[in-house]
């Protein structure tokens, strides 16, 4: 009986111990994938959609455009005001959820400002 109860604990740890790795073990398989650009293995670990629904609204907000100038002030830079363009601005999720993006994110860059990456080892003993 007393074996029975070690054999028990022993399984549970050894579950323990998977269950708390388990995200260790996720985030370097993301790290890879995105390394090599293999975006199959990266849709594995991650939900685009949902992602890209979570980053839409921090990520969107433009800076907060300055006020108008006056009429009264500067009516010159009124008009410029009036007749400027109103366009949409960048999606800037898509550079977050590019396969360069994520691998500048898991190694704590923001996307696009990472040094290059040095080329992956040739054997495991390497790396």
């Amino acid at each position: 009986m007393r074996r029975f109860f070690l054999t028990l604990l022993v399984v549970v740890l050894v579950m323990g111990i998977v269950y708390l790795s388990a995200p260790f073990f996720a985030f370097r398989a993301l790290k890879a994938a995105a390394r090599v650009e293999d975006v199959a293995a990266i849709t594995e670990v991650v939900d685009f959609p949902a992602v890209r629904a979570s980053l839409t609204e921090p990520v969107q907000h433009a800076p907060v455009r300055a006020e108008a100038p006056s009429i009264w002030q500067d009516p010159l830079g009124a008009m410029k005001h009036v007749f400027q363009p109103l366009a949409p601005p960048e999606p800037r999720v898509d550079r977050y959820l590019t396969p360069a993006g994520l691998y500048d994110l898991t190694r704590g860059y923001d996307p696009g400002e990472g040094p290059p990456a040095a080329p992956p080892a040739e054997h495991w003993w390497d790396r």
